[in-house]
């Protein structure tokens, strides 16, 4: 995917790279993701180019008429004259032309607009920089590509907040259930995760945390570099956990328990490439994922359910219908798949 250097106006003239900033999808998302890790070295101007996309396009500026006249003297200099039927000179405009001056009356535009808001920050009151938030139903899933590079899957029934642009000293995002994160390296802006109180405090990594509203406990994985865990509590102390590649950390929010230990850690990361997977899971366990996973809901009599499941297996982009014959078969159950509704008889 590799291609000569652009520069920042060759991307505020591809149409496919401004429909992208303007309107994102999870599509464009992952082709401007792929393409960007694919070209890291003009990773300066892909971030400004699109900064100014959305600065020029939701922002009206008003900018001096002496000063966009000079602009587009700058850009026609050097342009070929023809002669009209009248013998006079008439200038000629090609259509290549045409849309660099439009690039470069946005340029400018953004230019007056960061002016002016330094020249007036000591009248004006800070501007709080925006909230972006992406959230995905029970199931979906989706790829969430941030301002500084770095590429999340969030899982279903998950939701990521983070700021339109990282500045300040740090990268700090808010989850709220489960996502894996490929971190880009920048050592002079720790990246930090945010989830139920507890925070995960990275540089250039890969780690999982799973941190779902409702659940017992939390649970964050560490395939590359290294990470600084806070926001954790046992026999009434705070603690501070670093974990190593290979390395888990597992706290019960309700015993207040550390459990850090090394494993295997694909069956923790698995769900980001269309694997489910169970580790000796209870019959609630099992049904909570299905939920999430398949944005379905399950009923049953409660009195009816089995008492111990502890159910162990592993199924690859396999459907909801095909799952529950595979789980039926060893619990022995009959089930009814009616839309977005399941029901269980024992």
């Amino acid at each position: 995917m590799k291609e000569k250097v652009r520069d920042i106006e060759d991307f505020m003239l591809d149409p496919q790279f401004k429909n992208w900033v303007l309107n994102p999808q999870a599509e464009t998302n992952e082709f401007w993701g792929k393409w960007l890790k694919n070209n890291p070295s003009q990773k300066t101007q892909f971030l400004l180019a699109k900064e100014m996309i959305q600065n020029t396009e939701f922002r009206k500026v008003d900018v001096p008429e002496l000063a966009a006249e000079r602009v587009l003297n700058r850009v026609l200099e050097g342009d070929k004259e023809v002669a009209n039927g009248n013998g006079q000179a008439t200038r000629f405009i090609p259509w290549k032309t045409m849309m660099r001056v439009a690039a470069s009356i946005a340029l400018l535009f953004a230019v007056y607009w960061i002016s002016g808001n330094l020249k007036d920050s000591a009248k004006q009151p800070i501007e709080v920089a925006e909230i972006t938030t992406k959230e995905n139903p029970a199931g979906r899933k989706s790829q969430v590509f941030l301002p500084d590079g770095s590429i999340v899957w969030l899982n279903s029934a998950s939701s990521l907040q983070y700021r339109a642009h990282f500045s300040g000293s740090e990268r700090r995002v808010v989850l709220k259930g489960e996502a894996y994160f490929d971190v880009a390296k920048d050592q002079d802006k720790p990246f930090v995760v945010e989830s139920n109180g507890m925070s995960v405090t990275a540089v250039g990594t890969a780690f999982n945390v799973r941190a779902f509203d409702g659940d017992d406990t939390m649970e964050v994985g560490l395939v590359e570099g290294k990470v600084k865990i806070e926001g954790i509590e046992e026999e009434n102390e705070k603690q501070v956990a670093f974990l190593e590649p290979g390395q888990y950390l597992q706290y019960n929010l309700a015993r207040k328990q550390i459990q850090k230990g090394s494993s295997d850690l694909r069956h923790l990361v698995s769900w980001k490439n269309g694997v489910l997977h169970f580790e000796r899971a209870s019959f609630e366990d099992v049904i909570e994922e299905l939920e999430r996973w398949y944005g379905v809901e399950f009923a049953y009599e409660a009195s009816a359910k089995p008492a111990n499941w502890d159910y162990s297996s592993e199924f690859e982009n396999a459907s909801l219908e095909n799952v529950l014959k595979s789980i039926s078969y060893t619990k022995n159950f009959d089930f009814e798949i009616v839309k977005n509704k399941v029901t269980l008889k024992f």
